[in-house]
């Protein structure tokens, strides 16, 4: 057996996520949509939490515009982290739908008790702007205790 006395600070890692491979469609009158959630108990330590997914705007009209996505990151109601807009060519020049991975990674460091985490996708309110999916959807956050 280990005492736990001997472990050096942070060497161990309460990891906790969530992963939701069915695509889920974001649309501007929808306002921000959250896409996956992760709870848990805090021990108030800092954690890294990360957000990925790929994502596509989504129209049966090759002649949609393109797309403006925004990601956030939320503990509770508080943002903690956000991607500037990103635009999403819809198609590419053989007229194909362009997949795009994404990536978001944060430090954040919650007080003890319970921490929910929020991934969280926007379309901008702008004109003709066709609606998005977002598939493989993770959240994963790793906290750092002794």
């Amino acid at each position: 057996a280990v005492d736990t006395l001997q472990l050096a600070g942070r060497a161990v890692t309460l990891p906790v996520s969530a992963f939701t491979a069915a695509e889920l469609t974001v649309e501007d009158s929808s306002g921000i949509t959250t896409i996956q959630t992760i709870s848990y108990t805090a021990t108030g330590e800092p954690v890294n939490i990360t957000a990925t997914c790929y994502y596509y705007g989504y129209g049966d009209d090759s002649t949609d515009d393109d797309v403006q996505l925004e990601f956030s990151l939320y503990r509770g109601t508080n943002l903690i982290g956000a991607a500037t807009r990103v635009n999403i060519n819809r198609f590419d020049g053989n007229g194909q739908k362009t997949v795009l991975p994404f990536a978001l990674t944060f430090s954040d460091q919650p007080s003890a008790g319970s921490a929910t985490y929020y991934f969280k996708a926007d379309i901008p309110n702008v004109d003709n702007n066709p609606s998005c999916r977002v598939g493989n959807r993770s959240l994963v956050a790793l906290e750092g205790q002794r």
